[in-house]
């Protein structure tokens, strides 16, 4: 009798981590599409983010949200093909996209009122307030990941 429950003990044992194992290898691998999917940000993608944000922040009209993702989309194909040629220069790649930024902002002050306006502009303040660092340790960008590649292009506003 003590060898048959000793031999279900044992079999039970084995089961249970054997079927822990084969589930952990299951969650453990993701399709490639689905891994790199987030790591990459599209420029509509990116568009679609900061029109949303904006539309809850400022109470954009239905034009405005039409002309603001227009303008965001714009921005946003204009910093990918920047990153893209100035792939591993940070330096050129900031001051180039602070440009399309700037041409950004003066476009979306055609179409928002005046208190849109210098709401919009607040709020990039804000959230940017914490780019600005002596060094770039500690530096996190919106997710609170480390600070990477030109963090803070993948944002418009």
């Amino acid at each position: 009798m003590k060898q048959l429950l000793f031999v279900l003990a044992t079999a039970l044992f084995a089961f249970t981590f054997s079927t822990t194992d084969a589930l952990a290898q299951k969650t453990k691998a993701k399709p490639a599409t689905e891994a790199g999917a987030k790591d990459k940000k599209t420029p509509e993608s990116v568009a679609q983010k900061a029109t949303d944000r904006l539309v809850k922040a400022l109470g954009l009209n239905a034009d405005q949200k039409t002309k603001t993702y227009t303008a965001c989309l714009k921005a946003a194909t204009q910093i990918k093909d920047i990153r893209t040629k100035f792939k591993g220069d940070k330096t050129k790649t900031h001051a180039e996209a602070k440009k399309v930024k700037e041409s950004l902002s003066a476009e979306m002050k055609t179409f928002l009122t005046a208190d849109q306006y210098k709401k919009m502009l607040e709020l990039a303040k804000k959230k940017h307030k914490g780019d600005k660092g002596k060094s770039g340790k500690g530096k996190t960008n919106s997710k609170g990941k480390a600070g990477g590649e030109d963090n803070e292009e993948d944002d418009l506003f």
